[in-house]
């Protein structure tokens, strides 16, 4: 619980990089980060006092070091904005040759978090690969990625809530080459697979171990237990939920996976479509090329308020539904293609009310 939690002040996502700090503290060091007694006097702790920093490894890179010390400012203002810039610190410490660290020292995390030799990367526990990211649609390597965890021993989920369904085009199928070393991988039908909101797919390599860290146990649910069904509250954090996969699997058994791939291969040729007549353009500018159907383009000339203007307008005329977005730091416009019924002409007239 951060600082401001534990005064009762309202709190945002810096609460979230507080509660994160906070973990891999313990897991770095072996030890809590704010021990106490009971629940009081631990949230007397978090708000007076720091953290026993000398419990740390010895071996701990100083970017990580200073990023966690950010993580854990009791001033939320003063905390890293941002997770990904520990995610970076991370990955630069492993290409710095942490690899090679010596073994464990009295000043290292206990036996039992040890992994490899490398005091601090016993913290790492999972790594998320990116199918097909929500913004840009970029896909990370997760063959590289998915190899360096199965040789460390590290979780490797890939997420594909949007652009893991250009699995089902086979165009776009080398983008996704390692995808089979995830031991989870999700997909959003919702977004790209024309299913009804809200729709999600989870799935497991070894199903047994998510039911171990996932499944509820009380008296009143050992009949279900004993009874020995597959059960879907066993693989997520919620024991209630609805049947959201239904819609979908009618759709699929309706239509058949062929039209799947053909819906999705529409609009992965209309996002090459759209990037050329960006290109071609005067008035716009292509800002990175589109690898599945998300396309980020500039207005030239434009500032963030016009970007905004026109959005409105146009969502109020019912000509486009195209907001922006940013990319490194700039403002942008941002098509995603996920109705096969889109059309060429369609893109055009968004370009023409763009002069």
């Amino acid at each position: 619980m951060a600082p401001e939690q534990a005064r009762g002040k309202p709190v945002d996502k810096r609460a979230d990089i507080w509660a994160f700090g906070a973990v891999l503290f313990e897991m770095l060091s072996g030890t809590q980060p704010f021990p106490g007694e009971d629940t009081s006097h631990t949230l007397a702790r978090v708000i007076e006092r720091d953290p026993d920093w000398d419990a740390l490894p010895d071996t701990l890179p100083v970017t990580v070091d200073v990023y966690l010390r950010q993580c854990l400012q009791k001033a939320p203002q003063d905390r890293v904005r941002d997770i990904g810039d520990m995610r970076l610190a991370l990955a630069g410490a492993f290409e710095t040759g942490m690899a090679a660290a010596a073994g464990p020292n009295a000043n290292s995390p206990p036996p039992s978090l040890w992994r490899r030799g490398v005091p601090w990367v016993a913290a790492v526990a999972v790594a998320l690969a990116s199918a097909g990211a929500t913004n840009l649609g970029l896909v990370d390597d997760l063959r590289g990625i998915g190899e360096a965890c199965h040789t460390r021993n590290v979780w490797f989920h890939v997420d594909g809530a949007y652009g893991g369904a250009a699995l089902a085009a086979p165009s776009a199928r080398g983008l996704f080459d390692g995808v089979e070393l995830a031991d989870s991988f999700i997909v959003d039908p919702h977004k790209w697979l024309l299913a009804p909101f809200d729709c999600c797919a989870l799935l497991y390599r070894e199903p047994a171990r998510a039911q171990a860290v996932h499944a509820q146990h009380a008296d009143y649910l050992d009949f279900l237990d004993a009874w020995g069904d597959w059960n879907p509250s066993d693989f997520a954090i919620h024991l209630t939920r609805r049947a959201r996969g239904l819609p979908f699997w009618f759709s699929l058994a309706t239509y058949g996976t062929d039209a799947y791939a053909d819906a999705v291969q529409v609009t992965l040729d209309l996002a090459q479509a759209a990037s050329r007549r960006i290109d071609a353009a005067d008035h716009l500018e292509l800002a990175h090329t589109p690898s599945l159907s998300v396309v980020v383009f500039r207005r030239l000339g434009w500032d963030a308020d016009q970007y905004t203007e026109w959005t409105v307008r146009t969502m109020k005329e019912g000509t486009a539904f195209v907001v922006p977005s940013r990319y490194q730091g700039e403002p942008v416009f941002r098509f995603c293609f996920v109705n096969p019924r889109t059309t060429v002409a369609d893109i055009d007239l968004i370009i023409d009310a763009l002069v």
